[in-house]
């Protein structure tokens, strides 16, 4: 996710395109959003969720749409060192893994495609000792370890596919618009309208804020009806 955002921050925000939407904190769209927000005012402002993400995925596609960010992100990567890049896992005093590109790494490419699958269809569930093991066949666990990252990795596959082919139409003024939208995992805020029928996600999504003036997301207030965005807890 991070190399993603590095070649989007380089390659497409200069020319006025944002083709990456994930987002981990509320403070990078707020700063996002004052930058902007003389022409975010007096704009409508909505807020989408995804209210069956985890449940939905299905297994099929999760692992088709999470190889291909994957790639992209080791072909980005690969251009950046002239070389195929490698991955190298290294265990943090508190239990966790960082994982990051290396000229050591002990990973490649095909390695880490082998792992997505075995994550992804390797759930199972049992309530007790008395009843049966349960394997889950759709949709991801929602307290997984890296079910997050798998959804986030997912729906940028869907959205970054749809900015290519749009971009590929030469539709930029389009793609243009929709430059303030953020996606937090299954939660999504935009300041225009968004061709949602260009993005084949395989999920309903429904809008949540109370008016088009007004909306909330990760805890903070968006109010565009007056001459500047303001923004609140």
């Amino acid at each position: 996710m991070q190399i993603l955002e590095a070649k989007d921050i380089k390659l497409f925000r200069p020319k006025g395109i944002k083709r990456y939407w994930i987002v981990t904190s509320v403070d990078a769209v707020a700063k996002e959003i004052k930058m902007h927000q003389k022409r975010l005012a007096n704009h409508e402002v909505w807020t989408d969720d995804f209210t069956t993400m985890y449940t939905m995925l299905d297994h099929q596609r999760l692992t088709e749409g999470v190889g291909h960010a994957i790639k992209e992100a080791f072909e980005y990567q690969s251009e950046r060192i002239s070389r195929a890049p490698r991955v190298t896992l290294k265990w943090l005093p508190d239990g966790k893994c960082h994982a990051s590109f290396s000229d050591d790494g002990a990973f490649e490419l095909d390695d880490v495609l082998r792992w997505i699958p075995e994550v992804v269809g390797n759930t199972f569930i049992k309530q007790d000792s008395t009843t049966p093991t349960r394997h889950q066949r759709i949709g991801v666990p929602m307290g997984g370890k890296c079910s997050s990252e798998l959804a986030n990795l997912y729906c940028y596959a869907v959205e970054s596919s749809a900015f290519d082919r749009m971009l590929a139409n030469g539709e930029f003024d389009l793609v243009k618009s929709i430059y303030n939208t953020s996606r937090f995992i299954d939660d999504m805020l935009g300041f225009s309208p968004v061709p949602w029928d260009r993005f084949d996600y395989g999920m309903e999504h429904a809008r949540t804020n109370p008016s088009p003036t007004e909306a909330v997301f990760l805890g903070m207030k968006i109010d565009t009806s007056g001459e500047f965005v303001k923004l609140s807890l």
